[in-house]
């Protein structure tokens, strides 16, 4: 039964193989199409994907090409974060964790040590507040690729860039030089391919904005 299983065994059991696919089709849909279009009046997954998740529609024509490859590359590393997820997940205690977040702030379900960890807290089970709820596969597959670009990504967890894909209309208003950057830009794009949403309203993403799912 899962609810026997440890926060970092969860993620690396449930989490990390949903993870794994929506990178594999990210990089699928990065492969196949051409970011350097522009919106047409046909839908265009990668497009769509690209507008809502990496401020495409301010990012200049000529620099398109070279922006889907950078974003593809730090895709290959969120993988190789992944596949090392033997060193890389642990599980911390509520009381460990609260060296880094005391109350009343309210404990995460997990987070990053830069170049080292992630470590998985209670909460990556079940959030205790406003109301007791356990977290879904989606939101924790979210959860862990947002949290595997803590691990090489200096700039990810700047106030700019660090805008959760549920926190609108922040996320939207994101410069393109903050969204390449921002983790929540990945685990959003990565679900909307993978899951082939040409719309993907704030209500439709995953992680803690629909912690259920």
């Amino acid at each position: 039964m899962s609810s026997l299983k440890s926060p970092a065994e969860l993620a690396e059991t449930e989490a990390k193989p949903l993870a794994l696919r929506w990178i594999a089709s990210a990089v699928a849909a990065l492969d196949r199409g051409d970011p350097r279009r522009e919106r047409g009046p046909e839908p265009d997954l990668l497009l769509a994907a690209l507008h809502t998740n990496f401020a495409w529609a301010r990012v200049p024509a000529g620099e398109r090409l070279s922006r889907a490859r950078q974003i593809e590359a730090t895709f290959a590393m969120i993988e190789e974060m992944l596949r090392l997820s033997a060193h890389r997940f642990r599980d911390a205690s509520e009381a460990e964790a609260r060296a880094f977040f005391p109350a009343p702030t309210p404990l995460p379900p997990s987070f990053t040590r830069f170049g080292r960890f992630i470590l998985f807290t209670p909460t990556f089970r079940a959030l205790a507040a406003p109301e007791p709820r356990a977290l879904g596969p989606r939101c924790r597959a979210a959860i862990v690729l947002h949290e595997a670009v803590h691990l090489f990504d200096e700039q990810s967890s700047l106030p700019a860039v660090h805008v959760s894909e549920w926190d609108e209309p922040r996320f939207s208003a994101q410069r393109p030089e903050e969204a390449i950057h921002n983790p929540s830009a990945y685990a959003s794009f990565a679900a909307q391919v993978h899951h082939e949403r040409i719309e993907w309203p704030v209500e439709a993403r995953f992680g803690l904005g629909r912690a259920e799912e």
